[in-house]
């Protein structure tokens, strides 16, 4: 069993895929399914032709007969349950997803598939059914890769990580602005004049003054070592300040900023990361900081071992916190209070298996989903755990396929249904994953285990951090990169130039391909975009009036998926 590449519906779900109509009420809501929605802008997103889907008429009858065939369709239900693969034939890798508040799942990471070279940033959206409603990628000659994306306070994307093509030799820092649309605004670089330093970012914020603060770490090959840094800029991309920062301890230990919150009692920034050594092993950091950067304290948790590192930090409904990653090779969950003190709920951790805890939501209910990896060798599968209000674990399962499955992000939607997403590699190239399901039974993943849970007591004491550099040598600098659209299927083994059953070229299957492709059969409309075999949706090796009943049956009935045919 594995997760794509032609089996990841049917093999992975014990009932089929639901991709049906939502009632007038959803419709009508904020959640409605995100095909219904307004396009997205045009631009620097997949490619939509302009050309004539028959004339107004035709169009006026045949919205007419769909909604009469809808409104026959019986047993709606309120969400979209799937787990899926996204990919071209290269890598397509992301490291962070964000659930935005048009109920859509925005992805940032990395492909190797051309036309730039090496790897390049990717930017995606899906749909709440998991459709693409969007690509852009951003690169040149050397290699981009994205970190972490965020949805801004206007609705827009920010998005932080790594470019070698632009700002001097080495790995510098990139930050881009979106639109909701997939357009980029503007892009900053910041790196320093001197080359033996190089900029690592992993996460970013918006803090309540609307800035943009990120953290990450800088190598310093001077010293020999890496040092957390935080950067703030403003909202139209102007770097304000950068700090980077190590502990005043011997032996000397590298430091990693990997995910950071604002305070939530007086505006200060609170950074988890990690601290390493490579005779004494890794510990989890906790450090807070002012709003002008300067360190307040470090605080450090004996990873148990060469095993610790905090990956996640949210902020929880009644102003404490909330930190998940790894701690002696089991995934951890701790509960802080506002005062950053720990919870009276205390430490918990997995004591199934070899796991580690990758990212965390808090759910309608008050409980806590954490998502991460559970590895087994050289291969790994997807743990997904659910920790109730007093700190005990609801349950905890592991699940996957053959290969390697890792679990990066989670997020709850308006109707408590729970959405995680990652990446799998079945021995073919990596490919982005999404998977949704309700947040009490998760009838739509397979079940392999039973995890059960402790509560842990580890060692902690202050480490305290000193400022080392405050924007002197820094050079922050605009940047255009080469930018446009990636052509990703979510039936990675078929090869071919098209998502089968998109036949208007849009990048989604959808209500529009039904109305292109009838056109194109009855009254000489222009034929599927970019080749005539894309609107084939049943494989026959025609297009003919049996793709538009296909078509009907797959988008409002939950029928199957267009066949992956060898289209060209």
């Amino acid at each position: 069993m594995r997760f794509g590449r032609g089996t990841r519906r049917l093999a992975m779900s014990p009932s089929p895929r639901v991709r049906n109509v939502r009632d007038k009420e959803l419709a009508a809501g904020a959640h409605a399914e995100c095909r219904n929605a307004p396009q997205p802008e045009r631009g620097e997103n997949l490619r939509k032709t302009n050309s004539v889907k028959g004339d107004n008429m035709l169009r006026w009858k045949m919205t007419f007969l769909i909604l009469l065939f809808v409104a026959s369709v019986t047993g709606s239900a309120h969400g979209s349950q799937y787990v899926e693969a996204i990919g071209s034939n290269s890598d397509d890798y992301i490291y962070c997803s964000v659930e935005t508040s048009d109920g859509c799942v925005v992805s940032v990471g990395y492909s190797e598939a051309p036309p730039y070279g090496g790897k390049d940033m990717l930017l995606m959206k899906v749909d709440a059914c998991g459709g693409i409603l969007w690509t852009t990628v951003i690169g040149q000659s050397a290699d981009e890769e994205g970190r972490c994306v965020i949805e801004t306070h206007d609705g827009n994307l920010v998005v932080v990580g790594d470019t070698k093509s632009f700002g001097g030799s080495g790995n510098n820092l990139v930050i881009s602005k979106f639109s909701s649309g997939g357009v980029r605004q503007w892009s900053t670089v910041l790196s320093k004049t001197d080359a033996a330093f190089e900029f690592y970012s992993y996460a970013v914020i918006e803090d309540a003054s609307w800035n943009l603060v990120i953290t990450g770490y800088m190598k310093n090959h001077n010293l020999s070592r890496d040092e957390l840094f935080l950067s703030k800029f403003n909202s139209s991309g102007s770097h304000l300040a950068t700090v980077s920062y190590y502990a005043s301890i011997l032996p000397a230990y590298d430091h990693y900023g990997h995910s950071l919150v604002q305070a939530t009692d007086n505006g200060d920034y609170i950074v988890v990361g990690s601290m390493y050594h490579a005779s004494y092993g890794q510990e989890i950091l906790v450090a807070r900081f002012e709003s002008d950067l300067d360190v307040v304290w470090g605080w450090w948790i004996a990873g148990e071992g060469d095993s610790g590192n905090a990956n996640k930090i949210i902020t929880l409904a009644d102003g404490g916190y909330a930190i998940t990653g790894v701690a002696g090779s089991k995934l951890f969950y701790v509960r802080l209070t506002s005062a950053l003190n720990p919870d009276p709920h205390g430490y918990r951790r997995i004591t199934t298996g070899i796991t580690e805890g990758r990212a965390l939501v808090q759910l309608s209910d008050g409980a806590i989903a954490v998502v991460g990896d559970y590895v087994v060798g050289s291969v790994s599968d997807v743990v997904l755990t659910k920790w109730n209000s007093e700190g005990s674990l609801s349950w905890g399962r592991r699940f996957g396929g053959s290969g390697v499955q890792n679990g990066y992000a989670v997020s709850e939607d308006a109707f408590a249904e729970i959405t995680i997403s990652g990446n799998e590699n079945a021995g073919l190239s990596e490919d982005a994953w999404y998977a949704k399901c309700p947040s009490g039974g998760l009838t739509c993943l397979p079940l392999h285990y039973i995890l059960s849970s402790e509560s842990w007591n580890p060692d902690e004491d202050v480490r305290y951090l000193t400022g080392l550099d405050r924007t002197s040598a820094l050079q922050s600098v605009s940047w255009s990169p080469s930018t446009g659209p990636l052509t990703l299927n979510d039936s990675t083994n078929c090869i071919s130039p098209c998502l089968i059953g998109d036949a208007d070229g849009s990048g989604a299957v959808d209500i529009d391909d039904v109305v292109y492709l009838i056109a194109y059969i009855f009254t000489g409309g222009p034929p599927p975009f970019p080749e005539v075999c894309c609107g084939d949706a049943d494989g026959s090796g025609a297009v003919d009036i049996d793709d538009v009943v296909y078509l009907i049956a797959y988008i409002f009935t939950g029928g199957p998926a267009p066949v992956c045919t060898a289209c060209s």
